[in-house]
């Protein structure tokens, strides 16, 4: 995945961002084992929509605690 080819580059991230397109965001399983990382995660989604949504949270390689995503809009 291109997670593990960031791992690879050796390169420090402050977040990682996705999209779930046209579907609400949230967390999904492959997320969970994809984001072992230090970082802010983001998933943004229902971009077909005048609203989008957003999920976000913090993790420490493989545990999470989740934030409110507005957070980092203010």
């Amino acid at each position: 995945t291109f997670y593990k080819y960031l791992q690879e580059i050796k390169e420090d991230l402050v977040m990682d961002i996705h999209s779930h397109a046209c579907y609400p965001a949230f967390f999904s399983v492959v997320d969970n084992d994809d984001e072992k990382g230090t970082r802010l995660y983001m998933v943004i989604g229902n971009l077909d929509k005048d609203r989008h949504s957003i999920a976000a949270r913090v993790g420490i390689k493989g545990i999470f605690r989740e934030l409110d995503p507005f957070y980092f809009f203010w």
